[in-house]
């Protein structure tokens, strides 16, 4: 009776939506903004390419300068072009493309009468970028058509501090609109619905839940995008957007609610999931903290799989994750591999932390002929007698240890190492890897140079056992003091 119930409410909204205006309201002559007609309209829109909805950008006419641009896109914005999104006897609706600065950043879906006379218009496209060397910040708004009377602005925004490598806000919103049958655009407004009974709308599991393969899609129930509370983010302006709805947890005072997608495009080249999502929330609603608990993600530098999830009868969470990356400026390491064992809780503020159990790296570049093609790469690309420095990991112990390979390579000596560093720069441990035979002349390093070190966030899940390196198909350990050891 939950999900009827539910089913009901959506279906009151988007009835009510014939009767709730939108951000503009229907534009009439006294406006100023538009004209009363565009001489020769019909023979115009007849001229021009149907908009496809899976892709929008594709067929569209080039129109800038011509009469069948709307006022406002004509005196504030310059390479415009068009497609017709839907014809009907009372109306027509155009989407139009344009920009202020670079490429087609902004768009506005237009409706006319049969005359050219604009009924309506909202924009659903936007794409902003700015900032300085410690705050990033992004918005972009995209459209989806979901059909010819159903449209949806979707907005994802986000504040990153580049010091701290933490998001301040990173937030996402859908707004739904309807073209009525004069060709009026209204908003579909969400459903009233508060967090307690939204909470009900997921199942209650019981512990251990294990997660170790692809979710069931088939068997869960979709989220509809008329609910509050869930932030989809990064993954917002994907037209395949899905979310179901899994289970539910609790946790001292907060809420955990965990969903379900399928492959989902994370606002980049690369794309997300199948996966299952972790979100935790106050009592009112209010997220405090999101995270991937199984399943896959991939980035421009990354590939993360979490392939093993355990939420334990006492709250608690294991993960098993393997994450491949090259994030960092590692000559030659593409196929850095971490394997991580971790162990997570609910904190007082809402956020997942915890420990990590195990840590094991290994790349092909710590391998005999790995190291060889390091020293080749460095010759070809540093003058002689010259120093290169690769940050190649973080230790998040208790107080962090940073991974370094140093190479160096002069008219008689040749040295390639690893270096941990702590976060005074100072070098506590080295491991040759390569030395010319016989030459010493290459004194130790005792000081990462400023300019080759980097500090980073070591995130929530602090190491509690020896890090484990792969070298020449042998185990060396890294202890907390920031020691190499044959031993554990």
């Amino acid at each position: 009776m939950k999900s009827l119930r539910l089913s009901f409410l959506c279906l009151l909204a988007i009835l009510a939506a014939c009767n709730t205006p939108g951000n503009h309201q229907a534009l009439t002559d006294s406006t100023g903004i538009a004209p009363d007609s565009i001489p020769g309209f019909e023979e115009m829109v007849r001229g021009l390419p149907m908009l496809n909805r899976e892709n929008y950008y594709n067929q569209m006419k080039e129109v800038t300068g011509t009469a069948i641009v709307p006022a406002m896109i004509r005196e504030g914005y310059k390479d415009v072009r068009v497609s017709v999104f839907r014809k009907t006897a009372a109306f027509v609706a155009l989407y139009f493309q344009c920009s202020r600065k670079i490429g087609y950043d902004h768009g506005f879906l237009y409706t006319f009468d049969s005359h050219g006379k604009v009924i309506d218009y909202e924009e659903l496209e936007n794409y902003g970028n700015d900032g300085d060397d410690h705050i990033t910040n992004r918005i972009t708004l995209t459209p989806v058509f979901v059909n010819d009377s159903i449209v949806q602005g979707r907005k994802y925004e986000y504040s990153f501090d580049n010091q701290k490598e933490d998001y301040i806000t990173n937030k996402a919103s859908i707004i739904t609109y309807r073209l009525t049958d004069k060709g009026e655009i209204v908003t579909v407004p969400m459903v009233n619905i508060s967090f307690a009974d939204y909470e009900k709308l997921f199942p209650v599991v019981s512990q251990p839940l294990t997660l170790t393969s692809k979710p069931n899609f088939p068997s869960l129930k979709p989220v509809s995008l008329l609910l509050p509370f869930l932030d989809y983010k990064e993954y917002a302006s994907d037209p395949k957007l899905a979310y179901y709805h899994v289970a539910k947890m609790q946790a001292g005072k907060f809420s955990v609610l965990i969903y379900a997608h399928d492959e989902l495009s994370n606002g980049g080249e690369m794309a997300d999931g199948p996966s299952y999502e972790l979100y935790i929330h106050k009592s009112d609603g209010t997220e405090t903290f999101h995270a991937m608990l199984q399943g896959e993600a991939g980035g421009e530098y990354y590939s993360d799989k979490i392939d093993k999830a355990i939420i334990n009868a006492d709250g608690s969470i294991y993960q098993h994750e393997i994450l491949e990356n090259t994030f960092y400026d590692i000559q030659g390491d593409n196929d850095l591999k971490t394997v991580m064992a971790m162990l997570l809780r609910v904190n007082e503020e809402g956020r997942l932390t915890g420990v990590t159990q195990r840590y094991e790296l290994s790349s092909e570049s710590f391998s005999e002929n790995g190291v060889k093609q390091v020293l080749a790469d460095h010759m070809e690309q540093h003058a002689e007698d010259g120093h290169s420095y690769a940050q190649v990991d973080l230790l998040s112990f208790k107080k962090p240890v940073y991974l370094y390979r140093h190479v160096y390579a002069g008219k008689e000596a040749a040295l390639v190492e690893l270096l941990l560093v702590g976060e005074n720069r100072e070098v506590s441990d080295r491991l040759i890897m390569h030395q010319t035979p016989g030459v010493t002349t290459v004194g130790p390093i005792t000081t990462i140079p400023k300019d080759n070190f980097a500090s980073h966030n070591p995130g929530a899940a602090t190491l509690i056992a020896p890090a484990q390196i792969m070298l020449n198909g042998k185990w060396i350990y890294i202890t907390p003091e920031g020691k190499f050891s044959e031993t554990h």
